[in-house]
């Protein structure tokens, strides 16, 4: 009996793995949802409760988003070897879309609702202060609210919690190309960086053991206030990269995937969810997405990384006109009907013809092969 491997299965351009990143960024949305109506300390969505207050929704969905960035970059990678190339098609994705959403909400969107926003200003708390630092993904210093924005609000002046993952996915799509680099590709040596980040991820999330403590501010995603973060994603991160570079000789099989979900349980009865995750949620998410097919949200278009930047400006508006009407259901399929309708609008109207250079980019590789073909 033949027993099949992720290589048998995955198929690039025939798998759920665009549904996937949407429902995730709709899980994002629905734990905001209680996050920005109750408070951190308030009432719970059931995941979380189901988890036993080990971990939020959120911050699941976020950790799968990172497998599946791993996942999908180092193809990105591999399709694209030169480094300006990679670059181009990665910030082509990322950053214009991002801008757009920073830009409506801090110049157009939050001054209309509140008069007393200071727009162009160059210190903390105006319109233009905040958005260069997001914009820049807090590479030269923090900013996180609009002074007067939603000063009734659980998060006063927040405009947008969800960016703050960005600047740690940004920095991990430039640091794997140095990786692969200093590894020549050999994916035992891309494995051995692996168990690094996993090894530093399981001493900060056990022990809260830090490799160093660069004061908060001072290094970007290295900071003491960033470096839990990052080396947990960067685990996560490249879960990914390694299960597609050892795609061949992952096996699929029902007994590992009970094993994982039964290994997951255990976790959440004896407090170990973090430890286990990181061990087995990498295999089910590529699993899962390999093996399902069918696609449902992603048919006319890739709403996901729409539904992550638009959701929570969007919950906080919601929640400045009618925070007395709702509760955090009502809160997240009203948010979400909005933010599915902004993203939509951004898909077609912005980001699809951004796209249309990344897929430029795309053409230039194909020519330039072809060329260098034509001299042998």
């Amino acid at each position: 009996m033949k027993i099949n491997t992720l290589n048998d299965i995955y198929d690039r351009k025939n798998n759920s793995f665009d549904d996937i990143r949407f429902v995730l960024a709709s899980l994002v949305l629905f734990g905001h949802s209680y996050a920005l109506l109750y408070g951190e300390g308030g009432q719970k969505d059931f995941i979380t409760l189901m988890f036993n207050y080990q971990l939020g929704s959120g911050s699941f969905a976020v950790y799968m988003f990172f497998i599946l960035s791993g996942f999908f970059m180092i193809q990105s990678l591999e399709a694209n070897p030169s480094i300006i190339n990679y670059s181009k098609s990665r910030i082509l994705r990322i950053i214009p879309a991002f801008w757009l959403s920073l830009g409506l909400f801090s110049f157009i969107i939050i001054p209309i609702i509140f008069n007393s926003v200071n727009i162009f200003d160059f210190k903390d708390g105006s319109s233009l202060y905040f958005f260069i630092k997001s914009a820049t993904f807090h590479l030269f210093g923090y900013s996180w609210i609009i002074d007067g924005a939603f000063s009734n609000n659980i998060i006063a002046g927040g405009i947008n919690g969800s960016m703050w993952t960005l600047k740690h996915e940004i920095a991990l799509y430039f640091i794997l190309p140095i990786i692969v680099w200093f590894t020549y590709n050999k994916r035992n040596l891309l494995l051995m960086f692996f168990l690094f980040f996993l090894v530093l991820a399981l001493l900060n999330i056990t022990s809260e053991i830090k490799l160093f403590n660069i004061p908060c501010c001072k290094a970007w995603i290295l900071g003491s206030n960033e470096y839990s973060s990052f080396v947990v994603f960067s685990a996560y991160f490249f879960s990914g990269v390694v299960i597609y570079k050892y795609k061949d000789l992952i096996l699929i099989s029902k007994r590992y995937i009970i094993a994982c979900i039964v290994l997951i349980v255990l976790g959440i009865l004896y407090a170990k969810l973090k430890i286990i995750l990181l061990l087995t949620l990498p295999y089910l998410i590529i699993v899962f997405g390999s093996i399902f097919t069918k696609r449902l949200f992603s048919k006319t278009g890739d709403y996901s990384y729409g539904m992550y930047i638009y959701a929570f400006p969007i919950q906080q508006v919601l929640i400045h006109f009618f925070k007395n009407e709702l509760n955090a259901e009502i809160l997240f399929i009203s948010s979400f009907i909005v933010t599915l309708i902004f993203s939509i609008i951004s898909w077609h109207f912005f980001e699809k013809k951004i796209l249309r250079w990344k897929n430029n980019v795309k053409k230039e590789n194909i020519i330039i092969k072809e060329r260098k073909y034509e001299h042998i």
